[in-house]
């Protein structure tokens, strides 16, 4: 019941701006709060700081504190809030980050697309210029998927003639990306 005279007086104290009662306060209640802190921290620095927060906060809500109700209990809360508030800060933070690292990825580079675009187009343009029975060797090759023996039979030539085809189609792209790309 004493130590309740006791925190009354401080509150009383403290509501009127004595740093003389905020001090007793934050000696006589600041270890308590650090081993409580440290059960969520395994950080020294980290409880330190929260009991600086709560200590802050007393301060600031000074005018707030009522003299008939416990001090402890007051305090208590503060440091619970303040844990909590911490906690749902990371929890938040980390889903943030995985939205974002999620939606990232997702979300297409609009330069790479931009470049894709105009290299596909050249090449499309590239294509189109080759003589007509290579370039319906390297289509039919490259984007539909036939084997040199299908294409040979399929158009009625030697699996030598699709190879050299196939080979001079390559030839024509490299040396026209290589333009384009210098």
């Amino acid at each position: 019941m004493l130590d309740d005279n006791d925190d009354r007086q401080l509150v009383s104290r403290l509501k009127v701006g004595d740093k003389k009662a905020f001090e007793e306060i934050f000696r006589k209640y600041r270890e308590k709060i650090y081993y409580f802190a440290i059960r969520y921290y395994n950080s020294a620095e980290d409880a330190e700081n929260v009991v600086q927060d709560v200590f802050i906060k007393l301060w600031d809500e000074r005018n707030g504190v009522k003299e008939e109700h416990s001090l402890n209990n007051y305090i208590y809360t503060i440091a619970k809030n303040h844990l909590f508030n911490i906690q749902r800060k990371k929890i938040n933070e980390k889903a943030y980050r995985n939205y974002i690292v999620d939606h990232m990825v997702q979300i297409p580079n609009l330069e790479n697309e931009l470049i894709f675009a105009d290299l596909k187009a050249g090449i499309d343009k590239i294509i189109a210029e080759l003589p007509a029975q290579r370039r319906k060797v390297f289509v039919m090759s490259n984007f539909e998927g036939f084997s040199n023996k299908e294409l040979a039979s399929l158009l009625n030539l030697s699996v030598r003639t699709i190879e050299v085809h196939k080979s001079l189609a390559l030839q024509t792209l490299r040396k026209a990306l290589k333009k384009i790309s210098t």
